[in-house]
């Protein structure tokens, strides 16, 4: 991947981009989120959605904005997102796993909470 600058997105963007599936454009998506929207509820709704899409980078950048959440709120509501960095510790592609330990990072310095670790190999 090459670099790309990321500029903010509206809700109707972000929608009819995920609508189309687009994946240029949807590897963008959870970053601009988590970077710029001021809707924390909404962007992470569609960052947990965008955790479990079957394409790598999308899943690791959603995670990776997890982090972006965090240290922009202090927030990441744990129940939703500890359970899918945890599956994403354990993610076969290292770009997920390496975006995952980033989020956990993030969450683990800005939030009240830690993420536990205790299901990742090794």
């Amino acid at each position: 991947m090459k670099y790309q600058a990321i500029a903010p997105m509206t809700k109707e963007e972000v929608l009819q981009i995920i609508s189309w599936n687009d994946l240029n454009r949807l590897y963008l998506v959870p970053i601009a989120l988590g970077l710029y929207s001021e809707d924390l509820h909404w962007a992470i709704g569609k960052c947990i959605d965008l955790a479990v899409h079957p394409d790598p980078t999308v899943r690791g950048n959603a995670l990776l904005s997890f982090g972006h959440f965090a240290r922009r709120f202090q927030t990441a509501h744990r129940a939703l997102v500890e359970p899918l960095i945890q599956k994403g510790l354990l993610d076969p592609d290292p770009y997920v796993r390496g975006h995952a330990e980033d989020a956990a990072d993030d969450i683990d310095q800005f939030c009240t909470w830690k993420v536990s670790r205790k299901t990742r190999k090794g």
